[in-house]
């Protein structure tokens, strides 16, 4: 058992060590009977209102994090924290409705040992009309000390009724991008900007470029369909789309590693599904260099509806020692 501060909570805060990511009761009202491949189960810290969800993740735990590799390490992708906070509000709120504001990546989560098992922690502070997110990381290993917890990310999460009526039509849409092209393009450049991508990160079917904008019919690989289900945005096909903004880069940027870094707004109205089409744009840079670009991306449901809308997607220039900044204990 922890003891935990009796005085007004302030700066302090309240780990709740993992037993496993299935063994901690949830408070009365959250959902038990299944648990997200990410953020596990959930709890209320004691002594302060937080609302903590844990798991545990290894190279093969989800079966799709081996396959995503930067600068020759596994690294988690910046799209799964976005997964793991709507996860985590969904549970809560019970909603089809999201907005994540704000979102930030803090630091890349990587494996310099690929047989570390990390525990993961995402928590939800109350704050005006919603929630502030933070999600830490350590080695699950009894040595740890509780400092070695490393902060990912962070944002504000909350729930709306608005709902955005927009639609596509999906036709009209493919007419206006003439410029096809091969989605083997894609993976090819990544791995040229030392992003090496497996076969379950293949989402991308079809592809189409025009200017700075891009349009891409994506899909979930049958690999991963098993446990589809228990994802509201499946991270594999938020990543597809970052992937398909790569072939709107200009030529000037050469071969420069860009990664997720923030995000101003994401709105969230319905369960992604398997099959989705992507209308994404790079917002123009003055910058001969640009460390940081911007981008709007819209996916739509096969019948044209609006599924997920984000506004100011920041890709920020991945340098290797940051990037892999040793996590081992």
């Amino acid at each position: 058992r922890v003891p935990l501060p009796t005085y007004p909570w302030q700066r302090e805060r309240c780990w709740i060590e993992p037993e496993s990511a299935t063994t901690v009761p949830a408070q009365p009202g959250l959902p038990t009977e299944s648990v997200h491949p990410l953020i596990g189960s959930a709890c209320y810290a004691a002594h302060c209102d937080d609302i903590v969800f844990h798991s545990q993740v290894d190279k093969d735990h989800p079966v799709w994090l081996t396959d995503h590799r930067i600068f020759g390490a596994i690294v988690m992708p910046g799209v799964a924290y976005l997964e793991m906070a709507l996860a985590a509000g969904e549970q809560v709120w019970q909603a089809d409705r999201l907005d994540i504001t704000d979102f930030v990546m803090q630091q890349a989560m990587n494996w310099p040992d690929e047989e570390q098992i990390r525990a993961i922690q995402v928590v939800l502070q109350p704050a005006e009309h919603g929630y502030q997110f933070r999600i830490f990381s350590r080695p699950a290993n009894q040595t740890a000390a509780p400092n070695d917890w490393i902060l990912h990310a962070t944002g504000r999460l909350r729930q709306v009724t608005e709902l955005i009526p927009e639609s596509a039509d999906l036709a009209n849409l493919q007419a206006i991008f003439n410029h096809e092209i091969s989605p083997d393009t894609i993976y090819q450049g990544e791995r040229e900007r030392e992003i090496d991508l497996g076969p379950q990160f293949w989402a991308t079917e079809q592809l189409w470029r025009e200017e700075t904008g891009c349009l891409s019919h994506i899909r979930l690989p049958d690999t991963l369909l098993a446990d589809a289900a228990a994802y509201r945005l499946h991270p594999i096909l938020l990543e597809a789309c970052y992937l398909a903004l790569t072939v709107t880069y200009p030529e000037k940027y050469g071969r420069r590693t860009y990664v997720p870094f923030g995000v101003e707004r994401l709105h969230w109205q319905a369960y992604a599904g398997l099959d989705l089409w992507c209308h994404a744009a790079l917002r123009p840079s003055a910058e001969d260099d640009p460390e940081l670009l911007r981008a709007d991306i819209h996916l739509f449901a096969p019948d044209g509806h609006l599924v997920v809308w984000m506004e100011g997607v920041l890709l920020k220039v991945a340098q290797e020692q940051a990037m892999l900044r040793s996590q081992a204990t």
